[in-house]
């Protein structure tokens, strides 16, 4: 499950400075901010779970994967892609 930061801006956060002409976006109208980086990266290492793909062992000097396990992680990283481009394709 994703998690959704929400953060209060400060003053000190943005320059008052007149050669800023541009506002940040990032910002809503009462000052918070919505950070939603996090959502893909979950939805990846869940992926990489429903797969079985498991971190290596430290210290491999060869390679540890063949053609066929290569694959499957690459699938297994592409596939939260799809689903959330379905998603906003016909949910939207």
């Amino acid at each position: 499950m994703s998690v959704i930061h929400l953060r209060k801006r400060h003053d000190s956060d943005v320059a008052r400075k007149p050669e800023f002409e541009f506002k940040d976006i990032s910002y809503s109208a009462n000052g918070m901010a919505l950070y939603h980086s996090w959502l893909p990266l979950y939805s990846i290492a869940a992926s990489f779970r429903l797969f079985g793909i498991h971190p290596d062992p430290a210290g491999l000097a060869r390679p540890a994967h063949n053609l066929e396990e290569r694959n499957r992680m690459t699938i297994a990283a592409r596939v939260p892609s799809v689903i959330f481009g379905v998603f906003f394709i016909f949910g939207l």
